[in-house]
Parts: structure tokens; C-alpha cells; sequence
């Protein structure tokens, strides 16, 4: 992993045209993951899949891991169905999945209570999405909401009601587009 080090250049193997720099689309296809590929990795707790172009949140992930990172690919819709088994889910980073330097041309959908039942998750970060509203039912046990770099034109108070143990909300760069 490279990403948000301090080295200035690389040398190589690498192949030629291939994008070196933090967030940048360095798989030009998507990466297939089959349902239940990390399943018998009982001892997994942070799972990282930035950057590989997945379309959709790989089902079948063993429910210990604790930190997910799925930035940078092109998931533009967030079911339950692909988050019921991550019941020990503490950190969810869903981010850049649709934004101006990874467009994805349709609108970004989570299903109403895609989040509720990941009760033990603080930090959700749906930054740079294209989002066009603040998600529903999310869960209480949220301590840091990051939506930044978003489309969210409406804000209401309902919006944040059962988020009582929330200490960090970033909502900048919302100004309508």
C-alpha cells in the first residue's frame, strides 16, 4: 500500500502507463472478487480494496473484519443485502466512488436502511459521491459522518436525529451545483 507516503518517485518494475499517485484509477478494469473469497480468513480485520474498479460491495466478507476501505472504484449504489454480513463493521470508507475524477454519470443510490443494522459502526465516510442526500436510518452508534465533496442541497434536522453520539460531522463543499 502507497498511498499517502512521502516517497517523491518510484523506480521500477512497473509497466508502462500505469498511474502512480494517491486516488488515481490505477486499475483500468475491474477487479472480480467471488462471493466468499476472504470467508475462511477468520483473522481479518481491516480489508482494503481501494482503486479496482468494483462495481458493487464483494458479498460474502467474514464478519471479524472491523475496517472496510472500498474507495475509488465505481460503486454507485450501496445495498443491505451487501453489508449483512460485516456485523462487527466499526469503519466504512466508502468515498470517491463517483466524483469528478472517477465520474460515474448516473446517480448515486443507497437504499433506505443499507446502514441500520451495523450497529457498531463510528465512522462512515461517504465523501465525494455525488451525493444528493444525507442517507436515512443510519446507525446511532456513528461518531464520525464524513459527506463532504458532495451534490446535498437539503439539510434538515430529522436528518441527524437518532445521532446522538456523533462528534464529527463534515459536510463542506455541498454548495449546489
Amino acid at each position: 500500500r502507497l498511498a499517502g507516503n512521502l516517497v517523491p518517485k518510484l523506480r521500477c518494475p512497473l509497466k508502462r502507463g500505469i498511474k502512480v499517485g494517491p486516488k488515481d484509477r490505477v486499475c483500468p478494469q475491474s477487479l472480480m472478487i467471488d462471493n466468499g473469497t476472504f470467508w475462511k480468513l477468520k483473522n481479518l480485520k481491516s480489508l482494503y480494496l481501494d482503486g479496482n474498479q468494483l462495481s458493487s460491495i464483494p458479498k460474502g466478507l467474514p464478519p471479524n473484519i472491523v475496517l472496510l476501505s472500498l474507495e475509488v472504484n465505481s460503486i454507485y449504489s450501496i445495498l443491505k443485502e451487501n453489508l449483512t454480513e460485516l456485523t462487527n463493521i466499526q469503519t466504512l470508507y466508502l468515498g470517491q466512488n463517483c466524483y469528478f475524477r472517477n465520474p460515474c454519470n448516473t446517480s448515486y443510490y443507497i437504499e433506505k436502511d443499507a446502514f441500520v443494522q451495523l450497529d457498531k459502526m463510528t465512522l462512515l465516510s461517504l465523501k465525494s459521491n455525488n451525493l444528493s442526500y444525507i442517507p436515512h436510518q443510519l446507525p446511532s452508534s456513528l461518531k464520525e459522518l464524513y459527506l463532504y465533496n458532495n451534490n446535498i442541497q437539503t439539510i434538515t434536522e430529522m436528518d441527524f436525529h437518532n445521532l446522538t453520539e456523533l462528534e464529527i460531522l463534515d459536510l463542506s463543499g455541498n454548495c449546489p451545483r
